[in-house]
């Protein structure tokens, strides 16, 4: 009898550890490389003024004790590069990788990817760029 009781309690112990671990695997999610355009990063305000004149759609983080602004961010190399033919204003900008853990927004930049990877249309492009900016504003900040 004291066999089967210690079985039971070995058996629901394993049972409960493996549970936890799989439940705490699953919350934990993974870190995703986005592709940001960054189109300069400035000591001053003022270079961010005179940059940001010539976009829509951007965001603006400090970082570092630098300003800088971003005019979109992806997953895909291809529409990075879409983006850059239809955005970038200067030949300055920059490729910044970083890794985001959020499910939620990788989820909707993979949505956004597939729509602008289907577009031609600059007005749509723009609408989706917007989208996915405040989506990249609030996870920054």
């Amino acid at each position: 009898m004291n066999k089967k009781i210690i079985f039971l309690l070995i058996s629901v112990s394993i049972f409960l550890v493996v549970f936890i671990t799989i439940k705490y695997f699953e919350n934990k999610g993974s870190y995703v490389t986005y592709y940001i355009l960054q189109e300069g990063a400035f000591k001053n305000y003022n270079g961010v003024i005179k940059t940001t004149r010539n976009y829509n759609n951007y965001v603006i983080s400090k970082e570092d004790e630098l300003y800088k602004i971003y005019i979109g961010v992806t997953l895909d190399k291809e529409v990075y590069n879409k983006l850059i033919s239809m955005y970038s204003k200067t030949s300055s900008t920059y490729m910044k990788k970083v890794n985001i853990n959020n499910k939620e927004f990788y989820n909707k930049v993979r949505t956004y990817d597939n729509l602008i990877k289907n577009s031609d249309n600059l007005k749509e492009v723009d609408l989706i760029v917007k989208e996915e900016l405040k989506l990249l504003k609030k996870i920054l900040d």
